[in-house]
């Protein structure tokens, strides 16, 4: 795989094998042009063991939407490999993504006290960046407890709309 800092080795030997399973594919031409993840995290890998003689083969696994079933089946083909001591897993988020191109903006929750609306400028209002980063956190928090099911009814009451809730899903499951 090509970054802007060199080339990294695809250690298409697992590749092979997680292909066998019948559960991971090739990502479409049109995935692949939306998709962000894996050209932020291939040139920090690059970066991160520049000064290492004998280079880490990657196998990039982007995950899309997932049922809590599907998570865990896939918690269950990984594991063996998470168990492995020269084994890395990279599992990224930002978290949530507010606004409407994200359908996610939640505004009664912003609401003070009176409940007054959302034009309403005698209300007393959280700002938008309070509420996310309390939001955030509260997820966080149960990722750094590695409690998958209290991440999971996380998601489901909240809404929140993480981006990587699968992956870590997937992580949690695999601890």
């Amino acid at each position: 795989m090509d970054t802007p800092l060199g080339e990294l080795e695809v250690d298409q030997e697992v590749v092979d094998e997680l292909r066998r399973t019948k559960r991971f594919s090739q990502m479409s031409r049109r995935n692949d042009e939306v998709e962000h993840s894996l050209e932020m995290h291939l040139p920090m890998l690059q970066h991160v063991f520049k000064s290492v003689e004998i280079k880490p083969k990657v196998i990039p696994i982007v995950v899309g939407g997932l049922t809590r079933e599907t998570e865990r089946e896939y918690a269950a083909i990984l594991a063996p490999y998470f168990a492995q001591a020269d084994t890395l897993f990279i599992v990224s988020s930002d978290f949530c993504h507010w606004g409407d191109d994200f359908d996610f903006t939640p505004y009664e929750n912003l609401r003070g006290g009176d409940g007054g609306s959302v034009d309403d400028e005698s209300a007393e209002w959280t700002p938008v960046w309070e509420f996310i980063q309390a939001l955030d956190m509260a997820g966080l928090e149960l990722v750094e407890k590695q409690d998958a099911e209290a991440f999971h009814r996380y998601c489901e009451e909240t809404d929140n709309t993480i981006c990587g809730r699968h992956p870590i899903s997937i992580l949690l499951a695999m601890l």
